[in-house]
């Protein structure tokens, strides 16, 4: 029995009630799935550890109580704020927020409301579940005094990039890939849930893709996409896509650019591919840091994208631990670095049987 390993826990999103308009809305816990989970935590008498004593714990510095867990929570959502945070101070547990500076709300300094303000009277759980989106930094700086959540990395962009010039799929009015709106529209990225400004352009190649930070990226040189989204355009646009043929005369089309024309795709180089990396682990580290007045010590590969190489970047950066899965958290474990997670906001956990399911998994990995 391994039971100094210390379960490292994975959420993204906590509402009231999911959202149907969001891509990702499997994401979300509701206020009574999660409140349901931190129950369960205190009735076993669980103490939740940041990830600094994490890492000292694996190290074999510092060894935590057998009923030690570590709460994440990755992408920065607003709703970490307005819902998780006073849920886990009410049960007297702590939790860990992985931030993309790309994403932070710049818009204003407003500190938006939360279940306490509910609790008080003060507004309804319909207006706090209106409050999409993603953190700011007020109200990050908050949740670090707090000490009841902390902020830590989840490098710059969280996307995915083109690796092939296999086209998949073409943008069509049915499309929802958030990773080619973001890559598209950059400056967009903290407001796409609650106020989009764009819209992608009809026609436009959707190219087999990889996790951002494990992709060798292969760019095209915009003549592809030109002439389809073009084409797409002269031929009607939405209506065109009312030919049951559209997907094939399209690839036809693509076909013809190809066979015509040489040098349309230009793959990333090695030292362009290392440059990005470290750029993405830096940078995070730089910003996040610069505006919490603290230092940051972990990162968190998005998408779950990562490999020994970037395992080795990141420890080279100066992070202490990325989120690796593998080997069990256990007390002097030999890859330290490495910090395993179990995702618990998938429907395995959002039903009634959750308690003798969660049981069975806390005690499976202490085995």
């Amino acid at each position: 029995m391994n039971f100094d390993a210390v379960p490292v826990l994975m959420y993204h999103s906590v509402k009231y009630k999911r959202k149907d308009s969001w891509i990702h809305k499997h994401l979300s816990l509701t206020i009574d799935e999660f409140e349901r989970h931190l129950k369960f935590f205190k009735m076993l008498g669980i103490k939740a550890y940041f990830l600094d004593d994490i890492y000292l714990h694996l190290k074999g510095e510092k060894k935590l109580p057998s009923r030690s867990i570590t709460l994440t929570f990755d992408d920065g959502y607003t709703d970490n704020w307005v819902f998780a945070y006073p849920l886990l101070e009410k049960y007297g547990l702590k939790g860990t927020i992985f931030v993309n500076p790309d994403f932070v709300d710049n818009s204003d300094r407003k500190i938006r409301p939360t279940l306490k303000d509910y609790w008080a009277g003060k507004v309804s759980l319909d207006e706090l579940n209106n409050y999409d989106g993603f953190l700011n930094w007020e109200e990050m700086r908050l949740l670090e005094k707090s000490g009841v959540m902390e902020i830590q990395s989840h490098t710059m962009t969280h996307t995915k990039y083109p690796v092939s010039d296999e086209i998949i799929d073409f943008v069509n009015p049915n499309t929802r890939i958030d990773w080619l709106y973001w890559n598209m529209f950059p400056e967009d990225k903290p407001y796409f849930l609650t106020n989009p400004k764009h819209k992608l352009p009809l026609g436009y190649p959707i190219y087999k893709a990889e996790k951002g930070n494990i992709a060798r990226k292969l760019q095209e040189d915009g003549s592809i996409a030109e002439t389809v989204t073009k084409f797409v355009n002269d031929k009607g646009g939405e209506n065109f896509f009312k030919n049951p043929n559209w997907k094939e005369e399209l690839l036809n089309l693509t076909k013809n650019i190809k066979e015509n024309k040489s040098n349309i795709f230009k793959k990333e180089s090695e030292e362009e591919y290392n440059q990005r990396i470290t750029f993405e682990l830096t940078e995070s580290k730089r910003i996040l840091s610069e505006n919490l007045g603290k230092e940051i010590n972990h990162v968190c590969w998005p998408f779950g994208g990562w490999d020994l190489k970037t395992v080795e970047k990141a420890i080279e950066c100066g992070y202490h631990t990325s989120t690796a899965k593998g080997d069990k958290n256990i007390f002097g474990k030999k890859k330290f670095h490495n910090i395993d997670r179990i995702a618990l906001d998938n429907p395995k956990y959002q039903n009634s049987s959750f308690y003798p399911y969660a049981l069975f998994k806390y005690l499976k990995y202490k085995l």
